[in-house]
């Protein structure tokens, strides 16, 4: 007997038709046999186990997701994505999964031709209050959480960190920080980048009261040569006074080296971490999209 017949006498018995004993005891052991016989018959008929959970849906479809842009996940998947942006264990996965940088020529030319300019695929995206606490939303990297436990006389919260929260309520604390590592590799070789090597960008953010943000940025890996060659800079636009997007344009500029002791200040607005490298070194430059709403801007 083989997978048709069988999923056919079954069909038939569930239907109200006739089968023997043996036929039927033949054909289930044929479609238990066969994986995908077997799941439609458990789907159809709801002979098997609980219902298949929201998390279960992304796990067998988060290949396909991490392809698609931001417009297609929401025309082809807009529960899936909205799932992966509330449930910390999804969104995990999905950036185990996805490339995480997207790559484009820029307009400065090098001796090597044009820098290539290296954008995260997903934005951070952060709700912070007056009082200094931080929510994450969107399906930007999840981050780890940094509980203060002391401050410079610079006014730097110093953390240690803590294991990540499944559940955003429990690291939704005033005060906290929050560190993104983000990873990326330099295959070029050549006396001006001394590729190829691993980049480390750890991105830190800290709340304070009135609703502003203190952050640092950090770059390993790369020769110090390097990275004494590169600049931070932080542009975009504050937030309008009515809480609308769009308000007075923020600019923001200085050596990395520097940036990596002292924090830059923002307030609420829409912003690009650029990682830039000055004069003609071909280095990549890394491009972070950063959001910093109001409390309810979900």
């Amino acid at each position: 007997m083989n997978v048709d017949e069988a999923a056919g006498i079954i069909a038939r018995y569930l239907a109200g038709g006739s089968a023997s004993r043996s036929q039927l005891v033949e054909a289930c052991k044929v479609v238990n046999a066969d994986k995908e016989s077997h799941r439609f018959f458990m789907r159809e008929f709801g002979l098997g186990g609980p219902p298949e959970t929201t998390c279960e849906k992304f796990d067998a479809n988060v290949a396909e997701l991490a392809e698609m842009s931001r417009a297609q996940r929401e025309r082809e998947m807009p529960e899936l994505a909205r799932h992966a942006e509330q449930c910390a264990r999804c969104r995990r996965l999905y950036w185990e999964v996805r490339d995480p940088w997207l790559s484009e020529a820029a307009a400065t030319v090098t001796a090597k031709g044009r820098r290539m300019v290296r954008t995260l695929a997903e934005g951070i995206r952060l709700a912070m209050d007056k009082t200094g606490k931080i929510v994450e939303f969107g399906l930007g990297p999840p981050s780890g959480v940094l509980q203060p436990v002391a401050v410079t006389a610079g006014g730097r919260m110093m953390g240690e960190p803590v294991q990540e929260a499944e559940e955003e309520e429990a690291t939704d604390v005033a005060g906290e920080e929050r560190e993104w590592l983000l990873e990326d590799e330099v295959l070029e070789e050549g006396d001006e980048t001394g590729g190829p090597y691993a980049v480390r960008i750890r991105i830190r953010v800290g709340g304070s009261e009135g609703g502003k943000m203190h952050l640092w940025c950090v770059v390993e890996g790369p020769p110090d040569s390097l990275i004494k060659q590169m600049s931070l800079v932080v542009s975009g636009r504050k937030e309008s006074p009515a809480g609308r997007a769009g308000g007075a344009a923020y600019y923001f500029k200085d050596q990395l080296v520097a940036c990596q002791k002292k924090a830059v200040e923002l307030p609420r607005g829409e912003y690009t971490i650029r990682i830039e490298p000055e004069g003609t070194v071909s280095s990549p430059t890394w491009e972070i999209p950063l959001s910093l709403a109001g409390r309810g801007a979900r």
